[in-house]
Formats: structure tokens, sequence, C-alpha cells
């Protein structure tokens, strides 16, 4: 995937090294948090409908249903806060963290796809009524690693 700037379809000008290196290291590396990345690729433009979920605020429901398929415990909740809930908070972030962020009304939570200094590429249910792929500013959220 050809990395994309934040709310725009233009090619980003600036390097984005090891993008597609750090997902490949998370899933080869046979850790659940990597899988959960694989996970989320897997199920890119997908909508709630074709994977079973709610068809109304559904990122949470798609992040349990990732972490069930990744080996990993879901978490019994709708909310994308309550994500936060078997997952330990960390600094930086790693592929296959998740990536909660506020937005007006309540929050909505990402699986992390790979990093770099500035940037998260994530996938996510309800963007755009889909699992989305999405390229966000680092510093926008808080990360946890799914345990």
């Amino acid at each position: 995937m050809i990395p994309r700037q934040p709310s725009s379809d233009r090619p980003l000008r600036a390097s984005l090294p090891l993008l597609g290196i750090a997902l490949a290291a998370g899933v080869l590396s046979g850790c659940a948090s990597g899988n959960l990345a694989s996970v989320a690729v897997r199920h890119e433009g997908k909508t709630a409908r074709q994977l079973g979920l709610p068809p109304r605020l559904w990122c949470a429901d798609f992040a349990n249903l990732a972490r069930r398929e990744a080996g990993l415990r879901p978490v019994n909740s709708r909310r994308a806060v309550d994500q936060a809930r078997n997952a330990r908070p960390i600094l930086k972030p790693v592929p296959g963290a998740l990536m909660i962020t506020s937005r007006p009304g309540g929050h909505h939570v990402d699986v992390v796809l790979a990093v770099n200094e500035l940037f998260v590429e994530v996938a996510g249910g309800n963007v755009g009524g889909r699992v989305t792929r999405r390229q966000l500013p680092m510093t926008i959220g808080r990360f946890y690693l799914p345990t």
C-alpha cells in the first residue's frame, strides 16, 4: 500500500521507512499482537454486515472479532474505550497494538499495523462503513497491547 496522508488520497512526500516491514515482523514473529494486525488486514474493506456485526457503532465489535480470531480474549463491551481492558498501556505503538482515540460523543479503536516516527498505519471498523486502513498522527491516541 502506498502510504497516504491523513484525510487525503495524496501519497506522502516524506519517506516512511519500514512501514511494511514493521507489519511483517509482527506477523512473522508469531506473537498474538502481530496476529491481531494480520487479522485486521484480512478483513480490510468488509462491512459490519459481512462480518456479522451490528450495523451501528461497531469499531469495538470489530476489535473484539479481531481479538478472538487472533487467539486473544475479547472484551465484554461494545465501547471502544473498554478495549483498554485485557491490555497494558504502552508509550510507543507496535504492530498489533490497539489505538484508542477520542471523538465527539465517545471513543474509537483501531488496530496498529505499522509505525514510523510521526504516524501509525491503522485498520479499524466503522470507518466509512467498512474496515478501513488509514494513516493517523501518532499523537492523537493512546496505545494498548492486548493480553
